[in-house]
């Protein structure tokens, strides 16, 4: 490998051994990221869940993961009852031993047959999380482009709900006015 050297820490003067091709200053890791200033890892309590987990606070992560945010954020907004619809994780249902989307399992069931792999539901009031036994509120797409198409559609029409002030933008969300 190559020549080993003896030299100091340059956080904490303690001594360690190095080969000569690397430039290591630091004996540990540890030396090496108080050195830097680097801020400890701290434990934190996910407010959905209740499980423990590690963070920094640059990260400042208030969840332990996405699924959790999104599920806790959901409930709340609904609490508030918000006039807006926020995405959420889709409801799962377990069939035959396989995991599928409750909104796919339904539509099956009215179609009378298995959906296509490239077919897409749409939740006509694009709220994930509002599964109608009968589908009511869903529409099937042969395939995604044709999915956000449809989607797209929706960007047309905001400039004339903008106009007749039936809804409003405000803070980076579009807001159905209160026209009271």
């Amino acid at each position: 490998m190559g020549k080993q050297l003896i030299k100091n820490c340059l956080y904490c003067g303690g001594e360690f051994i190095s080969y000569a091709c690397q430039n290591r200053r630091y004996c540990s890791n540890k030396c090496s990221t108080a050195a830097r200033g680097r801020p400890k890892a701290f434990q934190r309590e996910c407010p959905q869940c209740e499980r423990e987990f590690t963070t920094i606070p640059s990260i400042n992560k208030k969840f332990c993961s996405q699924k959790c945010c999104a599920i806790y954020y959901g409930k709340k907004r609904k609490a508030e009852n918000a006039k807006h619809i926020y995405a959420s994780y889709p409801e799962r249902i377990t069939v035959a031993g396989q995991r599928k989307k409750l909104s796919r399992y339904l539509m099956e069931r009215k179609i009378n047959r298995e959906l296509l792999p490239l077919e897409t539901i749409h939740h006509i009031d694009l709220d994930i999380q509002n599964n109608p036994e009968d589908c009511s509120n869903y529409y099937l797409y042969p395939d995604n482009s044709s999915h956000i198409k449809g989607h797209r559609s929706l960007d047309k029409l905001v400039p004339f709900l903008l106009k007749k002030k039936i809804i409003i933008f405000m803070n980076g969300i579009y807001e159905i006015a209160n026209n009271e």
